[in-house]
């Protein structure tokens, strides 16, 4: 199995460096990590060991095949005003291992079929009002046929209706969940 470049952007987006970062803590130019990342060349081993370990992601990982970008669709975050582009980023790649991850075990496992009720005109929106929260919420609980008690494990609740939860650590402390 070949070098992966894309491998390398994604596991770089999901620790929130850019280029430059990345090139200074592996000690390289930041015209080395593009062209790597461009595929236009492939670090040697001793500099993808720094890249593994700087990164904290497996060698291995660089040669994975590559895999499309996952379609995300709208994404939602729970997050400051002052959160940033990158750490955003950073979430969405996370996200994207996550729909792999699922996309391998589905093959082998039977796993439960999202189960949500249609809530396709929120998704229009650029942003939510809290009272868009609520009435997604209303209609969440309705189509579960939850009421209005208290839910002892939201987590357990939404993976038996088929969300894949996925956790990928702090990316920043301005976003923390979407």
């Amino acid at each position: 199995m070949d070098f992966q470049p894309s491998q390398l952007t994604r596991a770089r987006e999901i620790r929130g460096l850019n280029i430059t970062e990345l090139a200074n803590k592996i000690e390289v130019t930041r015209q080395s990590v593009s062209y790597y990342e461009q595929g236009k060349r492939i670090p040697q081993n001793s500099v993808l060991a720094k890249i593994s370990d700087k990164l904290d992601f497996p060698i291995e990982f660089f040669y994975k095949m590559d895999f499309p970008p996952q379609k995300v669709g709208a994404a939602f975050y729970r997050t400051t005003a002052s959160s940033t582009t990158r750490s955003r980023t950073a979430i969405v790649r996370i996200g994207e291992l996550g729909c792999v991850g699922h996309f391998y075990l589905s093959q082998y496992l039977n796993l439960p079929r999202p189960d949500l009720p249609f809530l396709e005109f929120f998704l229009s929106k650029d942003t939510l009002s809290y009272e868009d929260i609520d009435l997604i919420a209303q209609h969440t609980r309705q189509h579960w046929g939850l009421g209005s008690e208290p839910i002892t494990s939201l987590l357990t609740l939404m993976e038996s209706k088929g969300i894949v939860i996925v956790n990928g650590g702090t990316v920043g402390n301005k976003t923390d969940a979407c």
